[in-house]
C-alpha cells in the first residue's frame, strides 16, 4: 500500500491534542477493538494528551492486555481536541459518543469498508483493500517509527483473525499473510487468540446458536439461508453480547447457500441485520438497499433498522429476494 499523506496529518493532530477520543462503531468486534487499543498504545509514545477510549466490550475481548482501559460510552464528556473513530463511521457511531465526536476540533476515520463515505472528517485513512483495520494500521505505525512488541501484534493479530475468519475469507491476500506472519514473530499466542476470538462460546451461545439454526428458513431454492430472532428468545436464552458473533457464518457454510441473512431484535426497538455471502452477491449493496446507513463489504455487510422485527421482517426478506433477481 503506498504512503497515505494522512498518516503524517494525523500523527500532528495527536501530537498537538491535550485530549484525544478513540472509538469504534456501536457494537466492537475483534478488528474494532484490537485497533483501538492499538492505535491509543501508539499515541502514548509521542502525544502528551489525555486519551479515552471507548466501547462496550463483551466476554469475547475481556482477556486482551489493557481491555479494561475501554471506558464505558455513558462516561464520554466534551471538548476533544481530536476524535477518531476505526472500523467504522461516523454514521455507526454509539448514541452517547455521537455529540462529543462532532464537536470534537478535528475528526478522523480509519477504516476498510468500502461504503465508508469520506464527508464529515478531516483526516480520512480509507483502504478498501486492506483485509481489515488492523492490517491497514501497521503500515501507519510504522511509518510513525512505533516499534512492535508483543502486546500491539496481539491486538493487530486479533484485528486481523477476527476480519478474515483465520484467514477463510475472500479479502484475505497475501498480503495479510506476510503481515501475519510477522506479527507472530513477537511471540504471540496465536492458538489463544484464534480460539478466543473465533471459536469460544458461553453456554448462552451455544443455546443461542441452536435456536438459530433449528429455525433456520430457505429461499430461492436454497440459495438464502434466513433467520429471524426475537428480542423475547434473546433475554428468554439470556444472551450476552459476544453470543451473536459467528451465527451468520455458520448459516453461510450450509450445502448450496450462497446468502446468508440473520436478524437479530436487539431491543424492542430496533433490529439488525447482519449478510454474508460466498461469492456471487455483493451484500454490501444489499445492506444499502435496505437501509441508507447500511454498509460493510461485499462478503460480508450489515445493517441497524430502528423498528421492530415484526415491523421489518417482511420488507426485509422482500429486499433480499427482488435483490436476487436484479
Amino acid at each position: 500500500m503506498t504512503m497515505n499523506p494522512s498518516f503524517n496529518q494525523l500523527y500532528a493532530a495527536a501530537k498537538s491534542a491535550r485530549k484525544i477520543l478513540i472509538t469504534g462503531p456501536k457494537f466492537p468486534d475483534g478488528d474494532s477493538i484490537g485497533a483501538c487499543l492499538a492505535l491509543a498504545f501508539a499515541f502514548e509514545q509521542f502525544s502528551s494528551a489525555k486519551i479515552e477510549v471507548f466501547g462496550e466490550l463483551s466476554f469475547r475481548y475481556q482477556w486482551l492486555p489493557k481491555s479494561n482501559s475501554f471506558l464505558k460510552n455513558n462516561h464520554v464528556s466534551e471538548n476533544y481536541d481530536l476524535a477518531i473513530v476505526l472500523d467504522g463511521d461516523r454514521h455507526r457511531l454509539p448514541s452517547e459518543i455521537h455529540g462529543p465526536y462532532h464537536t470534537a476540533k478535528t475528526k478522523a476515520v480509519i477504516d476498510h469498508h468500502a461504503s465508508t463515505n469520506l464527508d464529515g472528517y478531516n483526516i480520512c485513512i480509507v483502504s478498501p483493500e486492506s483485509a481489515s483495520t488492523c492490517e491497514l494500521l501497521l503500515p501507519l505505525l510504522l511509518s510513525w517509527n512505533i516499534e512492535i512488541n508483543s502486546l500491539l501484534a496481539t491486538w493487530l493479530y486479533t484485528g486481523i483473525i477476527f476480519d478474515t475468519g483465520g484467514f477463510r475469507h475472500s479479502n484475505t491476500t497475501s498480503e495479510t499473510h506476510y503481515l501475519a506472519a510477522d506479527l507472530l514473530s513477537h511471540q504471540i499466542n496465536h492458538n489463544l487468540i484464534t480460539t478466543k476470538i473465533l471459536m469460544e462460546r458461553q453456554k448462552s451461545g451455544i443455546a443461542l446458536l441452536a435456536h438459530a439454526l433449528n429455525q433456520i428458513e430457505y429461499l430461492n431454492d436454497g440459495i438464502i439461508a434466513y433467520c429471524a430472532i426475537s428480542y423475547e428468545k434473546i433475554v428468554t436464552l439470556q444472551a450476552q453480547e459476544g453470543d451473536f458473533e459467528g451465527i451468520v457464518e455458520n448459516m453461510l457454510y450450509i450445502e448450496g447457500v450462497e446468502l446468508s441473512c440473520l436478524l437479530l431484535e436487539r431491543s424492542p426497538s430496533f433490529t439488525k441485520i447482519s449478510l454474508r455471502s460466498r461469492q456471487d452477491y455483493n451484500v454490501a449493496l444489499l445492506a444499502k438497499k435496505i437501509s441508507p446507513k447500511g454498509g460493510g463489504h461485499a462478503r460480508a455487510a450489515g445493517a441497524i433498522i430502528e423498528v421492530p422485527l415484526s415491523v421489518c421482517e417482511a420488507k426485509i426478506i422482500a429486499d433480499i429476494v427482488d435483490y436476487l433477481r436484479s
